[in-house]
């Protein structure tokens, strides 16, 4: 496996995998391990369950974070 991260520019452009699991995840998007677990779980996540395991689908879960983040800012 490949421990690089993705850079911000590979983020914007989307050159991201189109799923990962959490370790993956937490490459691309720096976040913590427990509050990605967290999100995961809430309803809504763009998330698969594979027994249990998290399948996230990447782009979904980085919009989905931030538009988590960014209620009640507007």
């Amino acid at each position: 496996m490949d421990n690089t991260r993705d850079s911000a520019k590979d983020i914007k452009e989307w050159n991201i995998p189109a799923f990962t699991g959490v370790a993956e995840f937490k490459n691309i998007f720096p976040i913590n391990r427990v509050k990605l677990l967290k999100l995961c779980n809430r309803p809504g996540a763009p998330v698969m369950r594979n027994g249990k395991k998290f399948v996230i689908k990447t782009a979904e879960m980085i919009r989905f974070i931030e538009n988590e983040f960014t209620k009640g800012k507007e």
